[in-house]
């Protein structure tokens, strides 16, 4: 089916293991009994295994009978729903953009990641201090409670490479500032972590708010034109 803002093609699968199409709480290996899997990015907590949530990654791996693989790409960043059904089949359904398929032939599994990286690129090597053990969640409400969890877990001696702060240590969430009344001692609270040979990671939201006035990161996109437009 091709109409205006909806786009639907079915495919039929050589066997049932069909794995990818992410990003969703749910098993490794989807079912394929009328299975729908919606690809939207969103800001969501882990819920339903349908959920969509933050990550659209339109590839799906189907391991075959004898073992081979082989994996396909739909490169399109619309809203759109996936089907698995038993025939076993995929359908796609997609509100706009382009019907444009990539096919990565394996014929192994880490041969069709191999191929599929190569497309869109290589995962970077990752500092090795990453790889630890982070602890991060929304509501510290204040630097200070931050310092009280930190000293909590080296109490209870806890494996701890990095603490976190979620957005609410921002400004009324204005990315690149900080509530320099709720989070005063955020300076000290990291100058602590680095002591003890710790880490410390702030989130930043891609987004640059155009509805507070006085907001320099603001203007400073404007002065330098780096927003992106409608055309």
């Amino acid at each position: 089916i091709y109409s205006n803002q909806y786009l639907q093609i079915t495919n039929q699968l050589p066997s049932k293991y069909i794995y990818g199409l992410g990003e969703h709480v749910d098993k490794l290996l989807h079912s394929v009994n009328w299975t729908r899997l919606t690809l939207f990015s969103r800001d969501a907590f882990p819920g339903d295994a349908s959920w969509n949530l933050y990550g659209v990654q339109p590839l799906y791996m189907c391991v075959e009978p004898d073992g081979s693989a082989h994996g396909v790409l739909l490169r399109n960043s619309n809203a759109m729903d996936i089907i698995l059904s038993p025939a076993p089949a995929i359908t796609y359904r997609t509100i706009g953009g382009v019907l444009d398929f990539y096919i990565f032939t394996g014929p192994t599994p880490d041969n069709v990641v191999q191929q599929y990286t190569e497309l869109v690129g290589r995962p970077f090597f990752p500092p090795y201090w990453s790889l630890g053990f982070h602890l991060c969640r929304w509501g510290y409400q204040t630097s200070n409670h931050t310092m009280e969890v930190v000293k909590r877990m080296r109490a209870a001696k806890m494996p701890y490479d990095t603490q976190w702060n979620d957005i609410d240590y921002m400004r009324d969430h204005l990315d690149f500032t900080y509530d320099r009344e709720r989070f005063a001692t955020l300076p000290q609270l990291v100058a602590d972590l680095h002591q003890h040979g710790q880490h410390y990671v702030m989130i930043v939201d891609p987004g640059i708010a155009n509805s507070t006035d006085n907001y320099v990161w603001y203007q400073k996109g404007l002065d330098d034109d780096i927003f992106i437009k409608d055309s």
